[in-house]
């Protein structure tokens, strides 16, 4: 009588088994959060283009600094600190 067929012994099993990758998930995750962290960045740029100089100066910005950082690309680090740690 032939012997009972596994999982491990089935092909398909097999191939996905040898597709895996244990740092895939990881990486996932880094890619989303760095995403997230893009939009972020682009959507808090848009904000301050919004504002003119007096008002960037009373909430503490340098109309320049915020000029010059609104002016960079999306996945470019913000420089000005209070919007690169997210305090609104």
């Amino acid at each position: 009588m032939a012997a009972n067929p596994t999982l491990q012994d089935a092909p398909v099993a097999r191939s996905i088994r040898t597709q895996e990758s244990p740092a895939a998930p990881g990486a996932l995750v880094r890619a989303l959060a760095r995403f997230a962290r893009w939009r972020r960045v682009r959507e808090a740029r848009e904000q301050l283009a919004q504002l003119d100089d007096r008002m960037l100066r009373d909430i503490g910005f340098d109309p320049e600094e915020v000029r010059e950082d609104v002016a960079k690309s999306f996945w470019t680090p913000c420089t000005l600190a209070r919007v690169a740690r997210g305090d609104r």
